[in-house]
């Protein structure tokens, strides 16, 4: 997993403060190959953490640490600076409640929230927000509600009051979620996160494709733009099919504003969807940053995986029989590299196929061309067979003077012989 060109300083500045913003950088300290790359961002996120009030996570970070001293001068302070935020807040929500104003109370609850969510207690964070249902009776105050819990969701890594709060959000007929592009926008990257991890990858393609270019960077302590292009583009290779691709990723208008700040991945869809398989070069670098990636760190080496088995499915497709040499050129792989992925993906019935080693030759086991011809060809002399008998009947029906009355398209059995005036009369 090759750390080459990972720019950590470029990397942080993507993102907004905050928890997520941590949890980036410690996961990247976890998982970094580079000895090097480990400490800097370790040190980076402990310089992050000093930026907000998570007290507790900042000692446990240290403390993990016999080569670093606890900063107790900052520890001090931000005790002292949480006690009397913490203290005005509450005062705020003592007021509202007394004055029974439902608007008030449920901005103090938020605020509360916030503090909380600030000092890297996401569990009480989310009691609060829960709070502000009581208080909420309009549909825009709903909707605040569900971003809030869903926010901290995310960061709680609680998928199913993120998925939960997303239906919510979304059947909130008192403010359709349509009216607000970025709080629409912001519920589809929530639901899609829940999805990947669910291992859904065409849910969640399908459900990024959907977020309107007004969102932007609004979103961006979750996913900025970029990645949104990123996660759209990974997920379509590995669950698309060529038809789908060009249809709902390529062709797609309102998305075109995500693709351009990625045309580089732009460029390798077109590829792949071209036939072009040079391009999953491209990927193979990519795979060792999003083992850096926090959400995508988990399904990296199988969507990579799934995606290179789907381009060695498409390029055999047409083919009965295909020259290995040719093929590993086309893909720039070594060619025992390209038998060893070709006999995974025969063996677990991606391909119907077989490899001759010797003369590096797949051959495909098609359909029996011969056999489907014959049996085409008894099928149509079948058919032959009941139309003419069908015309005789009527041609004896003719001479016999009789007329036949009922659905021509009707079946000639179901016809009831015996006296029905509504099918038959003398002429």
């Amino acid at each position: 997993m090759p750390s080459e060109g990972f720019d950590l300083e470029a990397f942080a500045a993507r993102y907004p403060g905050g928890g997520l913003k941590i949890q980036r950088l410690l996961h990247v300290a976890r998982n970094a190959p580079s000895p090097a790359l480990c400490e800097a961002a370790w040190r980076a996120a402990v310089e992050e953490v000093k930026q907000t009030l998570a007290v507790k996570q900042y000692v446990e970070l240290v403390e993990d640490r016999a080569d670093v001293d606890v900063d107790h001068d900052w520890v001090d302070d931000a005790k002292k600076r949480a006690a009397s935020e913490l203290s005005v807040l509450e005062n705020s929500f003592g007021v509202a409640n007394a004055s029974r104003t439902g608007d008030e109370k449920r901005v103090a609850l938020r605020e509360l929230g916030r503090h909380y969510r600030r000092r890297g207690d996401t569990a009480t964070a989310a009691k609060y927000f829960f709070r502000m249902r009581d208080c909420t009776t309009k549909g825009a105050d709903v909707l605040e509600m569900c971003l809030e819990v869903i926010a901290v969701g995310i960061e709680a890594r609680s998928w199913s009051m993120v998925n939960q709060h997303c239906a919510r959000a979304e059947q909130n007929r008192l403010h359709p979620l349509e009216r607000d592009k970025v709080a629409f926008g912001q519920v589809c990257i929530a639901r899609a996160l829940f999805l990947v991890g669910s291992g859904k990858y065409k849910a969640a393609a399908l459900r990024l494709l959907t977020i309107p270019p007004e969102l932007g960077d609004a979103a961006a302590d979750v996913l900025p733009a970029t990645h949104i292009a990123t996660y759209a583009a990974l997920l379509a290779l590995a669950s698309f099919s060529r038809a789908e691709l060009k249809a709902k990723f390529i062709d797609t208008t309102p998305f075109r504003a995500y693709l351009e700040q990625a045309p580089e991945l732009l460029e390798v869809v077109h590829d792949f969807y071209h036939s072009r398989y040079a391009c999953l070069k491209v990927l193979d670098l990519m795979t060792g940053k999003l083992h850096l990636d926090l959400f995508l760190s988990a399904h990296a080496t199988a969507l990579h995986n799934t995606i290179r088995e789907r381009a060695l499915q498409q390029y055999t497709t047409p083919y009965l029989a295909v020259d290995m040499n040719v093929m590993a050129a086309a893909f720039q792989m070594p060619l025992d590299e390209l038998e060893e992925a070709l006999a995974q993906i025969i063996l677990k019935g991606g391909i119907p196929a077989r490899i001759d080693s010797d003369r590096k030759v797949l051959h495909r086991r098609g359909d029996n061309v011969v056999r489907a011809t014959f049996e085409d060809v008894l099928g149509a002399g079948r058919q032959l067979i009941v139309d003419t008998e069908d015309h005789l009947r009527r041609i004896s029906m003719s001479h016999a003077r009789f007329e036949y009355k009922g659905d021509r398209d009707a079946d000639d059995n179901d016809a009831q012989w015996s006296g029905g005036a509504n099918w038959m009369q003398w002429k």
